[in-house]
C-alpha cells in the first residue's frame, strides 16, 4: 500500500505529540519564572525596610551622637547595690555557677559550717580546670599563729584539695579584712559580708556592691594578685600596739608575743622598785562558778536579785550566792552564738550539799508559792547547752556518736509548732516569735550544742520542754555522758543549773531533759525530767504537746527512725 493511501490522522500524531511536549516544557517554565517573581518580591520588600531603618537611624544620628557624650566613655555597666546576707551569698552562688577559668574569693575567717557547701562546688571546679584562689587570715591571727578550728575550721580540707590540685586551688595568707569576689572577668562583689564565715540564715544587716566595670575587676584582680603578707611588719605593729596596754587588763585581750610581756613585767618592776616593796602577789586560785545540778524531778523557780529573800518561807538561813567578776573583759571577736561556750568548763557541786534556793519536790498545787519580783526589762538571755563525749568501748576504741538538742515549745497565744532543732533547719529566732533560736549544731559534742531562750518574753511564753535525740551513732546514752547546762542570765540569783543524764536508757533514741513553765508571767519554774522515749511522738503524747511529726532530716541524710 502506497503513502497516498494511508489516513491523514496517522500522519498528524507525531506532530501534536511534539506540540504537547513543547506545551509541558513551557508550562515548567512559566511556573518557574513565577516562583522566582514572588520570591524576588519578598526580597525586595526587605531591602526596603532596611532602607526605612538606615534613614530613620541617619534622622536621629545627631540625638545618638549627644547622648554618648553626656556619658563617660568607659561607663558601659551598671553598679547594683547587694543587701543583707542571704543576697550576697546568692551573688556567691551565682559565681560558683558562671565561673568559667578563675574565681577569686577574699574573706579574713573560714569557718567549716558556711564553707561546706563551697567546698564541694570548688572541687567541680578544679576538675572542670577552673581555678580558684582563696585570700583568707585576719592579720593578728596569721601574726601569732592563731589559726582556731571554729573561724578556720575549712582550712583542713581546703588545704587537701590544695595538695591535690596544687595547678587550680592557691590559698594566699593576706592578713586582711577585705571581703570580695571576682568571677572571671565579668562581675565582682565588695561589701561587709564575710560571706566565708556565715550563711544567710542570720538577719543582721550588710550591703555590698556588685560591680561589671571591667576597669575596677581587673584593679581587683591586680590586688589579689600583688598584695603580701609581711609577717614581721604585723608583729612590730601589734608590739608597738601592745605597749598602750595597762597591766590591769585582762591578759586574754592582750597580745601574747614575747617582746610585749617582756614590756609588762619591765613595767610591774619598775612600779615595785619605785615603792619599795619587796612583797610576793599571791594570786588567789581560780575560783569555779557555782553550779547548782537537780535531781530528777526536782524543779526551782528562777527568782531575781531585787527579791527579798524574806519571800520565801524554805532554805531562809542558806548564804547568798558566790557573786562572780562582772567586769571580765570579754573578747571582741565573740559571736553571739558561742555565748554558752564558757559553759564547757567541768564544774559540779556535791550531791549532798543543799542548795542556795529552794528546790520543791512537791505537786504545784502543795508547793509554796513564792511573791516574785522581776524588773522592767524581763530576765535577760537564758542558754541552754548540752554537751556530751564520745563513748569508749572495752578494747579502747570511740564510738561515733552524734546527739541534737531540740525543744517543743508553747506560747500564751496557743502557737506551738514547729518544734526548734537542727532537723529540717528550724532554727526558729530569738528577737520574734518563738523568742527561741538554736544557734550551734556540733557533730562532736565538744562545743555543744546551744539553745537561746529569750527571757524578757517570759510572758508570752506557757512551757518549753527541752529535750535531745541521737541522730547518729549507736543509741547507748550510757556512752554519751550527756549534761545540759542552763546558763542564767546577771538579773538572776541563782548559779547556773546543771542537768546530769545520769539514769540512761540504752537502745532508746529520744530524751526530754528539763521543763520550763511560766510562773506568773514573770519567771520560770525549771524542772528535771529525764525522761527516755522511742520516738519523738511519744514524748509529745506524754507531755500532751499534739504535734504532728513526720520523716526528717539534715544535710540530705535520712534518719533511722520515725518521729
Amino acid at each position: 500500500m502506497s503513502n497516498e493511501n494511508k489516513d491523514p490522522s496517522q500522519k498528524q500524531k507525531p506532530k501534536l505529540i511534539l506540540q504537547n511536549q513543547r506545551l509541558r516544557e513551557l508550562q515548567q517554565k512559566l511556573d518557574k519564572l513565577s516562583e522566582n517573581h514572588g520570591s524576588l518580591l519578598e526580597q525586595n520588600q526587605r531591602i526596603e525596610q532596611k532602607l526605612e531603618d538606615l534613614k530613620s537611624l541617619l534622622e536621629n544620628r545627631p540625638n545618638i551622637i549627644t547622648s554618648q557624650v553626656d556619658e563617660p566613655s568607659d561607663k558601659q555597666y551598671e553598679d547594683r547595690l547587694v543587701f543583707n546576707r542571704r543576697h550576697s551569698r546568692k551573688v556567691l552562688s551565682d559565681a560558683l555557677e558562671k565561673v568559667q577559668e578563675r574565681l577569686i574569693l577574699v574573706c579574713p575567717w573560714l569557718t567549716s559550717w558556711a564553707t561546706a557547701v563551697v567546698i564541694e562546688k570548688c572541687e567541680e571546679l578544679i576538675k572542670r580546670g577552673v581555678r580558684i584562689d582563696i585570700g583568707w587570715g585576719k592579720l593578728e591571727d596569721l601574726a601569732r599563729d592563731q589559726i582556731d578550728t571554729f573561724w578556720y575550721g575549712a582550712l583542713p580540707k581546703l588545704r587537701q584539695l590544695e595538695n591535690e590540685y596544687p595547678k587550680f586551688l592557691s590559698l594566699k595568707e593576706l592578713g586582711t579584712h577585705e571581703k570580695f569576689l571576682v568571677c572571671d572577668n565579668n562581675f565582682a562583689m565588695l561589701g561587709s559580708h564575710n560571706f566565708l564565715t556565715s550563711k544567710e540564715s542570720s538577719p543582721e544587716f550588710e550591703v555590698g556592691i556588685l560591680i561589671e566595670d571591667t576597669n575596677t575587676i581587673q584593679k581587683l584582680i591586680n590586688r589579689f594578685d600583688e598584695s603580701t603578707f609581711d609577717k614581721s611588719a604585723a608583729l612590730d605593729y601589734l608590739s608597738r600596739e601592745g605597749d598602750t596596754y595597762d597591766l590591769e587588763y585582762d591578759l586574754e585581750e592582750q597580745p601574747i608575743e614575747i617582746e610585749v610581756l617582756k614590756k609588762i613585767i619591765e613595767k610591774a618592776e619598775k612600779r615595785v622598785a619605785e615603792n619599795k616593796q619587796k612583797t610576793v602577789v599571791k594570786l588567789p586560785p581560780p575560783q569555779t562558778p557555782p553550779v547548782t545540778t537537780l535531781r530528777n524531778e526536782e524543779s526551782i523557780v528562777l527568782r531575781t536579785k531585787s527579791e527579798k529573800s524574806a519571800d520565801f518561807t524554805t532554805n531562809n538561813s542558806t548564804p547568798p550566792p558566790l557573786k562572780l567578776n562582772s567586769n571580765r573583759r570579754t573578747r571582741k571577736r565573740t559571736r553571739q552564738s558561742e555565748v554558752g561556750n564558757d559553759l564547757g568548763v567541768t564544774s559540779t557541786a556535791s550531791s549532798d550539799k543543799k542548795p542556795d534556793f529552794p528546790v520543791s519536790n512537791k505537786p504545784k498545787e502543795e508547793a509554796v508559792k513564792p511573791r516574785i519580783i522581776t524588773p522592767s526589762g524581763g530576765l535577760g538571755e537564758i542558754i541552754v547547752q548540752l554537751n556530751w563525749s564520745q563513748g569508749t568501748r572495752p578494747d579502747g576504741s570511740k564510738t561515733a556518736i552524734d546527739l541534737d538538742l531540740g525543744c517543743l515549745y508553747e506560747l500564751k497565744d496557743g502557737q506551738k509548732t514547729p518544734a526548734i532543732q537542727a532537723l529540717n533547719e528550724l532554727f526558729g529566732n530569738f528577737s520574734t516569735t518563738p523568742y527561741i533560736h538554736l544557734s550551734e549544731d556540733d557533730r562532736k559534742g565538744d562545743k555543744g550544742e546551744i539553745l537561746r531562750i529569750n527571757g524578757d518574753k517570759v510572758a508570752e511564753f506557757k512551757r518549753i520542754l527541752v529535750y535531745a535525740y541521737i541522730y547518729k551513732g549507736i543509741a547507748k546514752w550510757s556512752e554519751a555522758n550527756g549534761v545540759v547546762k542552763i546558763k542564767l542570765p546577771e538579773v538572776i540569783a541563782q548559779a547556773d543549773i546543771e542537768v546530769k543524764l545520769d539514769k540512761p536508757s540504752d537502745d532508746i533514741q529520744v530524751c526530754a531533759i528539763a521543763l520550763f513553765e511560766n510562773v506568773d508571767d514573770k519567771t520560770f519554774k525549771v524542772s528535771k525530767k529525764e525522761k527516755y522515749y522511742t520516738d519523738h511522738r511519744e514524748m509529745d503524747k506524754a507531755f500532751n504537746w499534739g504535734l504532728d511529726w513526720g520523716e526528717r532530716s539534715k544535710e540530705g541524710e535520712k534518719l533511722r527512725f520515725r518521729f
